[in-house]
């Protein structure tokens, strides 16, 4: 890896091998379009002294930069208009990509703040001063804030007004940079991935994929540069940093509504599952997203306890996870382990909201309700059901595509319901203990998600109460084919005593009518406690949007 600097004295462009490059001075500012001068153009003027391009006012900026290196004794000065060939992207991606370490290793960074007042003429404080100043509010320039040992700040006419650890208090309040990063770049890799993409949230730069190109040094990664893939770079951003850290706060942001689920007038009547919630992406859009999270920390532990998730083809998987029911959102929980200000009485947790859309499949979730807009809520664990999915994956980027599959996931479904008759209500208790196939079981919204087209069999381990006894049944389901529920198959129900966790498939009915020996009607009468058990399984009309869901119900009663 190369990297070209400018003689200070002699203003030509030399050529050094990264590794065993001299001591140079590096220049922070912010660009003034059509007014920089581009590797081109200062060679040319290296050759023409009045080329027109000396004319700029980066031209200036460039003079300035080696006067400045020159007095501090430097012979050597980088300047990222002109010692890069921007026409090469082979040279402009290593670049870009090497640019952090660059700034870390340079004996010194002038930062020019070009509408910073020359001392003394507005009468402003500094803090005033400085907060007004572009230059902390580009993309580009937050690497440039944190990366160099020594940085130095100057005004509009290039006066020295002091440097970074003089005013690091202001700074800090300013970019919400930790002050203690701002003292020793080293510290960065400590910090909460949300809370160094918080730092980026008020940033802006001219094109939408440098948002996330100047943040691989802030994370440590690298990544092609590909101009022209618009918001996707911020994504693979995300993916980089998901290879090479378990660090789960970068899922702490607030999601935004895709654009493909705007309500429109009338959705209301849409059933509860997909009217009440929006699927959203797991990852941010952009690193306004974490604006929110410049003050989150890590409950308790390091990353070195964290569990791993990793990307797939499938979308993030998480493995085995424990997940809390929030049946006021009809929505699975998921905590994070981090909180916004942990050290106070009251910390906000933050969680992840999900829906199951298919076999340990989940989606993220915008509830509708304003109490959990914000994926910062305290929820009661004690108060909740706990359950354990053993390999959960959520997809990561809810596209229109994605978006139309998960309506479609929940077209084919069994939904359950339970009834205790005859105002036994105190006595008797009826409870759902597991479905099978697990993965395609819903148990906050007692679902099954059935394939589209094919047969299907599920069971339910059912356990009845009846003040201390209680005793197990299974109750299988049979679901048709969709061209089978048009001929003489149809849905079909029965009890068994027997485990019948595997009791279930996918695929052709074979030679056996089972709908006669398994009726849309069951029954069945516990021997030790008189408890009477009745399904019924029927398939409900199509609905607006298409979707044809089966209905089991299952009533108990106490045989007189």
């Amino acid at each position: 890896m190369s990297i070209r600097l400018i003689d200070t004295e002699t203003l030509q462009l030399r050529l050094f091998t990264a590794s065993l490059a001299p001591a140079y001075a590096i220049l922070s500012h912010t660009w003034v379009e059509n007014e920089e001068v581009s590797f081109q153009e200062f060679t040319q003027i290296g050759e023409t002294p009045d080329h027109k391009a000396s004319r700029k006012s980066g031209h200036e900026k460039i003079v300035a930069t080696c006067r400045e290196a020159k007095a501090n004794g430097i012979a050597y000065a980088w300047i990222d208009t002109c010692c890069i060939d921007k026409t090469s992207s082979a040279e402009l991606g290593e670049a870009i990509n090497s640019m952090f370490g660059w700034y870390r290793d340079a004996e010194v960074c002038y930062a020019f703040l070009s509408d910073w007042p020359a001392a003394g003429d507005n009468g402003e404080s500094t803090d005033d001063a400085l907060k007004d100043c572009r230059w902390f509010t580009r993309g580009w320039c937050l690497q440039e804030l944190i990366a160099p040992k020594v940085l130095r700040f100057y005004d509009e006419k290039w006066n020295f007004r002091g440097h970074r650890s003089d005013f690091r208090g202001a700074i800090s309040r300013i970019t919400r940079v930790d002050a203690d990063v701002l003292g020793d770049c080293t510290l960065l890799e400590s910090k909460p991935v949300a809370r160094r993409m918080s730092w980026a949230s008020r940033r802006t730069t001219t094109r939408v994929e440098d948002i996330a190109y100047c943040l691989i040094g802030i994370f440590d990664v690298n990544m092609p540069m590909l101009y022209g893939e618009g918001d996707r770079a911020f994504l693979r951003l995300q993916e980089e940093i998901i290879r090479r850290s378990n660090d789960i706060s970068i899922f702490c942001h607030a999601p935004l509504r895709p654009e493909s689920t705007t309500r429109l007038k009338g959705e209301e009547t849409m059933p509860r599952d997909l009217s009440d919630l929006d699927f959203c992406d797991m990852l941010a859009k952009s690193p306004e997203a974490f604006s929110e999270s410049n003050s989150i920390s890590r409950i308790r532990g390091t990353l070195l306890d964290g569990r791993e998730f990793s990307m797939t083809n499938r979308g993030i998987r998480f493995g085995r996870r424990r997940f809390f029911e929030v049946p006021e959102i009809n929505c699975l929980g998921m905590k994070l382990d981090y909180a916004a200000s942990p050290n106070c009485e009251n910390p906000e947790i933050f969680n992840v909201f999900l829906r199951k859309v298919g076999p340990n499949l989940f989606s993220r979730v915008l509830p509708m309700a304003a109490k959990y807009r914000h994926t910062r809520v305290e929820l009661d664990d004690a108060r909740r059901t706990m359950l354990v999915e053993k390999d959960a994956c959520v997809i990561s980027r809810v596209t229109p595509s994605i978006q139309r599959q998960i309506k479609e996931s929940v077209i084919r479904r069994v939904d359950v319901y339970l009834q205790i008759l005859q105002n036994h209500e105190e006595h008797l208790k009826l409870q759902v203990m597991e479905g099978f196939p697990s993965d395609r079981w819903d148990s906050l919204n007692r679902k099954f998600l059935i394939p589209k087209d094919a047969s299907y069999r599920t069971s339910l381990r059912l356990r009845i109460t009846l003040g201390q006894d209680h005793t197990d049944v299974y109750l299988i389901c049979g679901i048709p084919s969709t061209g089978e529920r048009d001929g003489r198959k149809q849905p079909w129900t029965t009890f068994s005593t027997s485990d019948c966790r595997q009791l279930w498939y996918s695929g052709d009915w074979g030679d056996k009518d089972e709908s006669e020996m398994a009726q849309a009607t069951a029954q069945y009468l516990t021997s030790n406690m008189k408890v009477l058990l009745k399904a019924r399984i029927c398939q409900e009309p199509r609905n607006l949007w298409g979707s044809v869901p089966f209905t089991c119900i299952i009533e108990a009663y106490l045989a007189l």
